[in-house]
Order: structure tokens, then sequence, then C-alpha cells
């Protein structure tokens, strides 16, 4: 293939993050991941999204959710076997904690995945991903004043105590 008739490709070439098909359109291996409201349902917008690359987690990349709740990152060539996604908000409850968002990019890019949603145990919230998508849930924190009781001891700032 010419380097020459695709200047993305020779950037390619010299940088590895971009990826060529057969076509002589140039494209690059994105990856969405898609953060939800598990109260509502809702996208989150303006959150911090963390991805890992690789098992051995030594490569981190992040992103900013934009208004649709949708964080887009352009994956580095080569592209990796594994990937772990966890939200890096310190204003959110991670409803999918990044012990069990840890997935194969090929199912990524196949069918899409469906993070697990700790938060909402009977299964209310069912959403699909789309190829190429990861659909991550987390809520907002509650924040409130401990009354008496019971209730003051374990009311610690941004702490749920029903949880």
């Amino acid at each position: 293939m010419n380097l020459l008739a695709c200047p993305g490709l020779l950037v390619a070439a010299l940088y590895g993050s971009v990826i060529c098909g057969v076509s002589s359109s140039c494209s690059a291996e994105e990856l969405h991941v898609l953060l939800i409201n598990s109260n509502n349902g809702e996208p989150m917008a303006r959150q911090p999204i963390g991805l890992y690359l690789g098992r051995d987690d030594r490569s981190y990349l992040e992103q900013i959710t934009a208004s649709d709740g949708v964080a887009i990152f352009q994956l580095p060539s080569p592209v990796v076997d594994w990937v772990t996604v966890g939200n890096a908000s310190q204003t959110v409850w991670h409803c999918s904690p990044p012990r069990r968002s840890t997935f194969r990019t090929s199912e990524i890019f196949e069918h899409g995945v469906v993070a697990p949603n700790t938060c909402d145990k009977k299964g209310k919230r069912k959403i699909e991903a789309k190829p190429g998508e990861v659909v991550l849930f987390a809520r907002p924190l509650r924040w409130f004043k401990a009354r008496s009781g019971a209730a003051r001891e374990s009311a610690f700032i941004g702490v749920d105590p029903r949880l």
C-alpha cells in the first residue's frame, strides 16, 4: 500500500496509532464507553472514564464523557487483547466495579459488552451494547446530614448507610 496515497497512514506508520484496512479510507480503532445513571437510565455527562490496556494495567488512557454519556478512545496499534474499563470519578458510586470490567477487545468490537450493574440487583435496567461499545453503570453519590441515633454513626459524607 502506498503511504503517500493516504496521509493518515503515513502518520500512523510513524506513531503507530491508526489502523488502515483493506479499503482506501483510513480509520482508527475506536472504543466507545457509555456511562449510564443506574437510578434513571440516563447518560451521565462530564464524567472521567479510565481505560487500562492489557491485563498488566501498565498503559492507561482517560477521556471525559460527552453530553450523550459517551467517551471515545482511540486504541493504539496493535490493539491489545484485553481492556479494563472503569469510571474514574470520585463524585459517583461505581456500579460497574473495575475488578469485574475486564473484557476481550474482540468481544467488544464484534458484539459490544454491558458491564455488570451492582446497583440494580433486580435487573430492571436492560441495555444492549453496540459493536465497539462498553456500557458502564454509576449513580450520583447522596450527600446528606446525619439525624440521630444509628444513622449518625453510619452517615459519613457521601456514604449511603443503606449500602
